[in-house]
């Protein structure tokens, strides 16, 4: 806009020296043709123009006389109209730079309207630092932008993270994955159900007055490898179809009973996002949100058993492939919007995470898949979705995404 604006008062400009131009030639044109009736009237022969006066002299004459005087004078003519012309362009060029002229203190005055709101807003600097989380915000270079949540709600700025502070995140967010899958927590069996292991566990971590209660979980299913058209499955196929339904907000929707919102704040790569959602809730109001890092990395696991007879000790190597979900700080994505101030529409959530893994095991040809998170129990879900129904929609959520992503298995049913 600013540009437009910038080329609109140059046009002006232009405009404004053609005008002086043609006033110029104007002028120049009125001062030969009245050099050449001076010339004529100081007796060089040639016919000048009559006055008033001399024209009711001339019709008092006889007609050969008055035919002699209106004549047409060709010069004259030429000069009459190239005159009448440039005072009708005259007039339409100043009729333009008048439109041009108005709509240029229309944009100062829109440009000093937002200089003004741009003051009103709180001040923050070019970076912050969060510790092992820092953002890398660069609020200064302009990459940021408004987003829409929500139709009903009011636009937030978000500022982009720097792709490398993306990948420090991720790698983050792997380390903390690898502590909680070789931790003590979730390792009995809460239930079972379609094919589904249920774990969960309750665990206080923090120093002593700081401590808090964590809820572990973990959905593990094992699936042949082999689908129902004979064509082999690995962790990639998975892996990529899990991709598109969490970066597509109408198919994620498709995966909780409950109303969710999905929108993508920002795309790093090809395997690297961040993403803003909501948090299942019993009321379905959508009230509990938070942003998340998402990313895919590919790993190996060694699985050492015991053989049957209990002397050696057989190791594989494994290849995975996990989707990883790291809740990010809002302060940090959102530096101008008040996410400590209570609302009474938003709630957010600032830490936590899940992983989505697939483990190939390829001497057995099925694939294992394990869905499992950690999330603060006092904060982030009891006090506004409570923990049944928490866990009731990871469980349904799944088996959605199981009939999303697998082919279904149909039987063939044969005469005999």
């Amino acid at each position: 806009m600013q540009r437009q604006r910038l080329a609109e008062k140059k046009s002006i400009e232009l405009k404004r020296v053609e005008v002086a131009c043609l006033t110029r030639e104007l002028e120049h044109a009125v001062a030969r043709l009245s050099s050449q009736l001076g010339a004529r009237d100081a007796g060089q022969g040639v016919e000048t123009f009559p006055s008033i006066e001399e024209e009711e002299l001339f019709l008092s004459k006889d007609i050969d006389a008055e035919l002699a005087w209106k004549g047409p004078n060709t010069a004259a003519r030429l000069v009459q109209q190239r005159y009448l012309s440039l005072v009708l362009q005259q007039g339409t060029i100043t009729e333009e730079n008048r439109r041009l002229t108005e709509r240029f203190r229309e944009w100062q005055r829109f440009m000093k309207l937002l200089g003004l709101e741009h003051e009103r807003l709180p001040k923050h600097g070019a970076a912050h630092s969060i510790g092992g989380d820092e953002l890398l915000l660069q609020e200064g270079s302009g990459e940021g932008r408004w987003v829409v949540f929500s139709e009903d709600e009011p636009v937030i700025f978000y500022q982009p993270i720097a792709r490398n502070t993306c990948h420090e995140l991720a790698f983050v967010a792997y380390q903390r994955m690898q502590e909680v899958l070789g931790g003590p927590g979730a390792r009995k069996m809460y239930n079972e159900a379609f094919g589904w292991k249920v774990y969960f566990s309750m665990h206080e971590e923090g120093e002593r007055d700081m401590r808090t209660i964590r809820m572990q979980h973990r959905f593990t299913k094992r699936i042949s490898a082999i689908d129902a058209n004979g064509e082999r499955i690995t962790g990639d196929t998975l892996a990529k179809v899990t991709w598109k339904i969490i970066s597509t907000p109408e198919l994620y929707t498709q995966l909780y009973r409950s109303p969710m919102t999905s929108r993508m704040l920002q795309q790093v790569d090809a395997h690297t996002s961040v993403m803003m959602r909501t948090f299942p809730d019993e009321n379905a109001v959508m009230r509990k949100r938070f942003v998340c890092l998402v990313v895919q990395v590919q790993d190996c696991v060694i699985d050492s058993t015991q053989d049957m007879m209990g002397v050696d000790w057989k190791s594989s190597t494994r290849r995975r492939v996990t989707i990883l979900t790291k809740v990010l700080d809002p302060d940090k994505c959102f530096p101008r919007a008040s996410t400590h101030t209570p609302n009474p529409l938003a709630e957010w959530m600032r830490e936590g995470m899940s992983y989505l893994s697939f483990t190939e095991i390829d001497d057995e040809d099925s694939i294992e898949i394990e869905y499992g998170g950690l999330t603060n129990v006092g904060s982030e879900t009891a006090t506004c979705t409570g923990l049944p129904f928490v866990a009731m929609n990871m469980g349904e959520a799944l088996v959605r995404w199981e009939q999303l992503v697998t082919p279904m298995r149909t039987l063939s049913i044969t005469e005999k």
